[in-house]
């Protein structure tokens, strides 16, 4: 019998197969399984059956069912972590007293 980790590469490869334009990942952490077309549509389901279903209906243009609190959580442990990542580095700052910073290397003030 497979395990845990080798049932959802499994479902994963037959998700990719059945829908090729759509990216498809399974968040063993959250236990979520996510698809994405673009870069605005996300769909997200707790079982693979649930997220063919899904993706079907975002196929058509149906708007889907509340996606549940997993997703949710799912969605918005995303969106602060692409937060973080749009903070510049500390270094890019010029500190008083350090000499000119990259704004006085660029020309602006």
């Amino acid at each position: 019998m497979p395990d845990g980790n080798s049932q959802a590469s499994e479902d994963t490869r037959k998700l990719r197969a059945r829908f090729p334009r759509w990216g498809i990942l399974f968040d063993p952490l959250e236990s979520v399984w996510v698809a994405v077309r673009g870069k605005k549509t996300l769909v997200a389901a707790s079982t693979p059956e649930m997220l063919t279903e899904r993706v079907e209906a975002a196929a058509r243009g149906e708007s889907g069912l509340d996606e549940g609190e997993k997703t949710q959580a799912w969605r918005a442990r995303r969106r602060h972590e692409a937060g973080l990542r749009q903070i510049p580095p500390a270094s890019l700052y010029a500190t008083e007293g350090a000499g000119p910073g990259p704004a006085a290397a660029s020309g602006r003030p």
